[in-house]
């Protein structure tokens, strides 16, 4: 799995209450438009660094692609969604968010929650489907002593 800083949204993000990630990518102003909806399909990637909150079982987590035409991604819309099921809640876990139909200038993600004490911390990147995986996988050094 490759992270760029540039594509970097969300670093460590402490989330407790609805928010947007703390960095957007910016498509750009450019004729022609960038169109990065076709093709390979690409979404955020977003792991769960600190374990979502669910100590009262009320708590609701849904993480959002959204686009605007604002950098601070004020009046978005949604164009991908993923509500985290028990598994994804779990620290370590790995949630791709696909992106559909790009428009807009600025990309971002929203994180919408919900319940008592709602908390939970996640980092986050727009990567391609192809380079995102869900496990490690760690190779044999290729050298002998």
């Amino acid at each position: 799995m490759y992270v760029d800083a540039f594509t970097l949204v969300s670093d460590s993000q402490a989330v407790t209450a609805d928010a947007v990630s703390t960095h957007t990518i910016d498509l750009s102003n450019v004729t022609p438009k960038r169109d990065v909806s076709v093709g390979e399909e690409i979404g955020f990637a977003v792991a769960i660094e600190v374990a979502a909150d669910f100590t009262t079982t009320d708590e609701t987590y849904v993480i959002q692609a959204i686009q605007s035409a604002n950098a601070n991604l004020t009046s978005p819309d949604v164009i991908g969604q993923v509500t985290l099921s028990a598994a994804q809640r779990a620290a370590g876990s790995l949630v791709f968010v696909p992106l559909s139909d790009v428009t807009k200038r600025y990309l971002g993600l929203n994180f919408d929650v919900g319940g008592t004490t709602p908390t939970v911390t996640v980092s986050a990147w727009l990567t391609s489907r192809k380079l995102f995986s869900k496990t490690h996988t760690y190779y044999a050094r290729a050298y002998a002593v």
